[in-house]
């Protein structure tokens, strides 16, 4: 049987019991999603028939396959169900729970199906309580509707999965602070009432961002050319960060923030990279300039931006683009 094994990350603490889980229906497994969430889920299948170890590792197959960042785990259950029921007998139905928790927020999102193996202690309280969504078990209905829960989690705060039977649970602490504060600080973007965050690492994750960060400004009126200089803007900072910044290290992150409102739209870019100085860029409209390289991505973001400031060490780009600019000519 598996060995549980949870990855290490700074913000939480686990323990998990040293050997395998005491039964072959029994499912754990704590998944990254990417640089800005985990998932977890444990699931227990029903029965002592000869089939529980194979639905175990479809059941695992399952939730492997519909597992990518920013999933909702309720669609998750769902779709794993309809993978699921037409093999599974109802004597061998699953019961479990599926956390996907948010490190940009210390966010849980949650969903139950048939009993719940998901307990939560609040550090204030000491505590615990059943995190139940209500949620039919796997394997019963061919589909149904499913409801999700999300919590807000603080440092102290911990949660375990597992069945009460058995002594060997998962146990989970909260232990730092929400990954998106500090760069909020830093870009001074306290104040923005909403505000998105993603990381990424190379140009394959750069232009999902950009197109997720445009449809927001589509969603609420913004014109097309403001869209598209919007769309150009992102280009260049990201370009920026990846080559001049991290210097096309992959391993490297880039953190991107954006507030999207009616009036504006601010945004914050902070790469791993030592950071410049502005008056380091050569202006690229001097005539000894034209045939350099560098600068025309900053004259074209400095252009249409409303502001534009560096933050940090110069590894930091927090720019707003106005709404009422949209008009504005080339």
């Amino acid at each position: 049987m598996m060995k549980l094994h949870f990855p290490s990350i700074p913000e939480l603490s686990c323990s998990v019991p040293a050997g395998p889980l005491p039964s072959q229906g029994l499912i754990w497994e704590a998944i990254p999603l990417e640089d800005d969430e985990i998932a977890f889920y444990f699931f227990s299948v029903a029965g002592e028939s000869i089939a529980v170890p194979y639905i175990a590792a479809m059941t695992r197959m399952a939730l492997r396959f519909y597992l990518k960042p920013d999933a909702r785990p309720g669609e998750i259950i769902r779709q794993t169900n309809m993978a699921l029921s037409q093999t599974i007998k109802t004597v061998n139905y699953i019961d479990g729970s599926l956390g996907i928790f948010d490190l940009r927020t210390n966010a849980l999102r949650y969903c139950t199906a048939g009993s719940s193996l998901l307990t939560l202690t609040r550090e204030k309280t000491q505590s615990a309580q059943p995190l139940n969504n209500a949620g039919p078990a796997i394997g019963i209905f061919q589909d149904f509707p499913v409801s999700e829960t999300t919590l807000e989690l603080f440092p102290g705060d911990s949660f375990r999965m597992g069945l009460d039977k058995y002594d060997d649970q998962v146990h989970i602490a909260i232990t730092g602070s929400r990954r998106i504060d500090a760069f909020l600080n830093l870009c001074s973007m306290t104040g923005e009432a909403r505000v998105y965050m993603k990381t990424i690492h190379d140009f394959d994750h750069m232009s999902a961002i950009i197109d997720h960060l445009t449809k927001e400004t589509d969603n609420i009126g913004y014109s097309i050319k403001y869209q598209k200089r919007f769309r150009l803007v992102l280009l260049e900072l990201l370009t920026n960060a990846i080559i001049h910044g991290n210097k096309y290290d992959s391993a490297k992150k880039v953190v991107v923030l954006a507030s999207v409102t009616a009036g504006y739209v601010r945004v914050g870019i902070v790469d791993e990279g030592a950071g410049y100085n502005e008056t380091d860029i050569p202006n690229p409209l001097l005539p000894e300039n034209l045939g350099k390289p560098h600068g025309r991505g900053l004259l074209i973001i400095k252009h249409y931006a409303s502001e534009f400031s560096l933050r940090g060490r110069g590894n930091c780009t927090v720019i707003r683009l106005d709404r009422e600019r949209e008009a504005r000519k080339i």
